[in-house]
């Protein structure tokens, strides 16, 4: 296996780039007329759906290679849901992980109605997430298709930098974040479940480019009938 490509430090030289100019551009005040609302679109909708894309690096004890990753993630009003997310590399094992994402930061906020005001701030700090998930591997890479399959554990953290604000984004579309994250999968050799042939437990550092949607029904709508009418 190779080492780390150069072509990674570039990467990851344009990813902390991109995260400060977001970081530039949203610490500003939210909105000109007034703090923001502390919710900021989440509950148009009950279900928010996040497509991202982007890479990282595969760290294996001594050795790093890049790798690509691909996500879906589900969140019902933005705080919790399961997700789906992809990493591989022609010279690195893929990995395919399947587990549920919490934003913590954010639902225990609302309840105490706690928000700086500012939007980009707001978003950025509730954002922080604990993923807990399993791990299918080897699924590409080299030696894939004779290697044994198996299970790992996976746990990561993340944290978005938003770089389109919901307030300025109209219909399902709800903005643009460049996602940090860390991963750790580990599948030992001899753990039940885990691949035979070689220890590939890892950590996956990188960065996702994504976009949120809001989809479906608001069910946590009061009834019409409930509604006081305007006269």
């Amino acid at each position: 296996m190779r080492p780390l490509a150069p072509q990674l430090a570039l990467w990851s030289r344009f990813v902390l780039a991109l995260a400060l100019a977001g970081a530039t551009l949203g610490a500003s005040p939210a909105r000109a007329d007034g703090p923001g609302d502390g919710i900021y679109r989440r509950f148009d909708t009950d279900l928010a759906l996040h497509l991202a894309a982007g890479g990282g690096a595969w760290l294996d004890g001594a050795e790093a290679r890049a790798t690509t990753l691909v996500e879906l993630r589900a969140r019902v009003v933005d705080a919790a849901g399961p997700f789906v997310a992809f990493q591989g590399a022609p010279d690195a094992p893929g990995v395919l992980v399947a587990g549920i994402e919490l934003r913590p930061l954010w639902p225990a906020l609302f309840l105490v109605n706690r928000f700086t005001g500012h939007e980009w701030l707001d978003l950025f700090l509730q954002s922080l997430s604990v993923e807990l998930g399993v791990a299918v591997l080897p699924l590409g890479g080299p030696d894939a298709l004779d290697a044994e399959r198996g299970l790992g554990l996976a746990v990561g953290l993340g944290v978005d930098v938003p770089l389109v604000l919901p307030s300025r984004t109209q219909g399902a579309f709800r903005g643009l974040a460049l996602r940090l994250m860390a991963r750790r999968v580990d599948a030992t050799p001899g753990y039940r479940a885990a691949p035979e042939e070689r220890d590939l437990s890892h950590w996956t550092i990188g960065a996702t480019l994504g976009a949120s949607f809001g989809v479906g029904v608001r069910a946590s709508d009061e009834p019409a009938r409930y509604r006081v009418r305007e006269r």
